[in-house]
């Protein structure tokens, strides 16, 4: 089983470097400080596995929302859930287990009864995942600086 706790001055740095390859790497961030602060902003979490092991993150909040080209995509009942696995574990069947870990922290500490996420058009593997999980597609929308399409997909707990 996998915890979640406050994003740490350990665990920033790290993600920070994290580089996703091909098409993924919309998903990648930028390793310089301003990044590290935006981890350490209280709305980051980090996930980890039984020995301390970095899994992947989490935020939860305004933070997980994209810019969208159509404006106000997004309303107030609903927690949006952002989440990266660590790149090296990425399609290793590790996904569900981490998903799951987000979704009980958001329904336990955040009381959430309802999650949405944004998650890339092409992303099958993620969008096939969040399915079998229980959310369900309720938008497309394009980002307003890449103009690259993502689906919005919610959740409810």
């Amino acid at each position: 089983m996998y915890k979640v706790e406050p994003m740490s001055l350990e665990y920033a740095p790290l993600i920070s470097e994290w580089v996703y390859s091909d098409e993924y790497s919309i998903y990648s961030f930028d390793n310089d400080k301003e990044t590290i602060d935006e981890l350490m902003n209280g709305q980051y979490f980090s996930c980890v596995d039984s020995e301390n092991n970095l899994i992947g993150y989490f935020c939860f909040g305004t933070l997980a929302q994209i810019p969208t080209i159509e404006g106000n995509a997004y309303d107030d009942d609903m927690l949006d859930i952002g989440l990266g696995l660590k790149p090296e574990l990425c399609g290793h069947g590790l996904g569900s287990l981490f998903m799951q870990t987000g979704i009980n922290y958001s329904k336990q500490n955040l009381q959430a009864k309802k999650l949405r996420l944004s998650v890339a058009c092409f992303n099958h593997r993620a969008i096939k995942l969040y399915e079998k999980l229980g959310f369900r597609q309720i938008a497309q929308v394009s980002h307003q600086k890449t103009n690259k399409k993502f689906i919005l997909m919610v959740c409810t707990l």
